[in-house]
């Protein structure tokens, strides 16, 4: 038996396999055989719950993923009599067909009995007659994973061998994946029928399957473009206009999914959208060859407000990509996008977006710039519910941008939580997030999984009695006042190293715990309790520290495998 099975069955849940597996069909069921068998070994649970284990490793194994020749439901039945009796008495085991070897291939498909089929394979020339024997079952298969690939012949050949082979019905097939290699050449007019089709995955023109599945079945279509710089590769979303998930990979222009013509992208009209209706997600991860073209010349119209998420790899297209999003953000009310490499300079041009806060959800990121100087730094908005704002070697020039943003919109006056995520802050730096905190007026809820002290002392240390009412630090007072839930996440902001920056602690405290004591005065001094103090993955709280807190708070919780 392999040794990848091996260890994934020696140290596999059995809860979590019997809720993914026998939870999808009957929930109750999966609960009472979770409470029966989770504490026991492996080979002491029953021969069903034994067959979801070897189904669930099969079905999450990198064998089956990486090579049509996946053997492991052979391999289990030759471990013991209990495991054969096991793998032999659960069909959906041998329901992944192999394709490698005659033999084998009829042994799965007489042990799999009656359940639907699953089938991946790379076509060649060589293989014609075992995939005729396979395709003898079409009508069993419920996905099929589907590689041509040219293999060194001649395309002619191949494609006149291709177009006679696929030449079938699959009834019950659902899912199918269709990749045509960069050596092949396939014919364009396969007899092939999905009529069930739902769910489709594709490394090759789209035109392959426009007529062997009713387009307006297909719920998600992923599409990795191999050429989408030709016109006979376009893909015409408006074949799949009721698609509800689409995922576009690799470098495409928007003008070529969507023919639409736009002189400038600040003349779009509602006329000149790609209309998708029922488009629930849209996922493009776009290279920055097709960057300009999309987000200068195309804009979806999509009346249910689909989830968006974007990664693009651009330098030179900023302002485009925040433009666009505003244009998008009225239609969608979660929008993600992550944007590599860009310079640390392009930030200020956040500040400057219509409609900004418009987007639901914005992620950007940046790499070091050329003189291997630490410029990375990452910003997530989330409106209205959340905002997260991570960096490393965070600038002046990222925080005064921030803060500007929240200074021009009132939207900050709606969030009500926020993260504050770092593990390196130049020294002195802490205080400079101050300006940043005070526009939140309805914050509830501060995770701090950063360990900067200055901003910890300014926030809790008791002001001087002539505190000017107009310093920062003044200003967000009344931000945390309203807090009711705070986090410390991952901070060994305890830790003695990290004390020495604070003022002196209250009387009684050790000087371990110097942070503590200002954290107790910061809760003492509430208008009421907070109603929740979590620290996660923290150090050196004793037993007798935590009572402090746990009396000032209404719920408090510790990670105790971290303390």
């Amino acid at each position: 038996m392999p040794s990848l099975l091996r260890s994934a069955t020696q140290r596999v849940s059995l809860s979590s396999v019997l809720k993914k597996v026998v939870g999808r069909s009957n929930r109750r069921r999966a609960a009472e055989l979770a409470a029966q068998n989770a504490t026991l070994p492996v080979n002491s649970v029953g021969a069903d719950v034994l067959g979801l284990i070897f189904v669930f490793l099969r079905a999450e194994s990198d064998l089956w993923i990486g090579s049509p020749g996946d053997l492991s439901c052979l391999y289990v039945s030759h471990v013991c009599a209990l495991w054969r009796h096991a793998a032999l008495s659960t069909p959906e085991l041998w329901a992944q067909v192999p394709f490698c070897n005659a033999r084998w291939t009829d042994i799965c498909l007489e042990r799999a009995k009656a359940v639907s089929l699953c089938f991946r394979a790379i076509l060649v020339m060589e293989n014609h007659e075992l995939l005729s024997r396979i395709l003898g079952h079409a009508k069993r298969f419920a996905r099929l994973d589907l590689h041509i690939h040219g293999n060194g012949m001649y395309e002619e050949d191949l494609a006149a061998w291709s177009a006679g082979a696929l030449s079938t019905v699959f009834p019950a097939v659902k899912q199918l994946s269709l990749g045509v290699g960069h050596t092949a050449r396939v014919a364009s007019g396969f007899a092939w029928s999905f009529p069930a089709l739902q769910h489709v995955t594709l490394r090759a023109s789209v035109s392959l399957i426009e007529n062997s599945c009713d387009p307006t079945q297909i719920i998600s279509l992923e599409s990795f473009p191999r050429s989408l710089y030709h016109s006979h590769d376009n893909i015409s979303l408006q074949t799949f206009r009721h698609i509800k998930h689409l995922t576009i990979t690799g470098p495409f222009r928007i003008d070529l999914i969507a023919p639409i013509t736009l002189p400038h992208v600040w003349e779009c009209t509602a006329e000149s959208h790609l209309s998708l209706p029922r488009l629930e997600e849209l996922s493009l991860n776009a290279s920055s060859s097709g960057c300009s073209n999309m987000l200068q010349r195309g804009i979806l119209h999509c009346p249910q407000r689909p989830r968006v998420r974007m990664q693009i790899n651009d330098t030179e297209n900023m302002f485009w990509l925040m433009h666009w999003l505003s244009l998008f953000a009225q239609q969608a009310p979660s929008i993600s996008v992550e944007v590599q490499d860009v310079s640390e300079s392009q930030v200020n041009t956040l500040a400057h977006i219509p409609r900004f806060w418009d987007i639901s959800l914005l992620i950007v990121t940046g790499q070091s710039d050329y003189n291997s100087r630490s410029a990375c730094w990452r910003i997530e908005f989330a409106h209205p519910y959340l905002i997260r704002v991570s960096d490393k070697a965070a600038t002046d020039e990222l925080l005064k941008a921030i803060s500007d943003i929240l200074h021009q919109d009132p939207i900050s006056n709606t969030v009500n939580s926020l993260t504050l995520r770092n593990s390196i802050f130049r020294k002195g730096q802490g205080c400079s997030w101050i300006p940043v905190l005070q526009h939140f007026k309805c914050l509830q809820t501060l995770i701090l999984a950063a360990p900067i002290p200055e901003l910890f002392q300014a926030l809790l240390a008791k002001p001087p009695t002539n505190s000017d009412k107009s310093d920062p630090a003044e200003l967000v007072r009344p931000v945390l006042q309203s807090l009711e839930h705070i986090v410390f996440d991952g901070l060994d902001c305890f830790a003695q190293g990290w004390l020495e920056t604070f003022h002196e602690p209250s009387a009684g405290f050790q000087p371990n715990t110097r942070f503590l004591g200002l954290l107790i005065a910061y809760l003492d001094e509430r208008n009421k309790p907070l109603e929740t103090f979590e620290v996660k993955r923290c150090f050196n709280l004793t037993a007798a520290e935590m009572d402090l807190i746990r009396k000032r708070v209404t719920h408090f919780e510790w990670d105790e495998g971290r303390g």
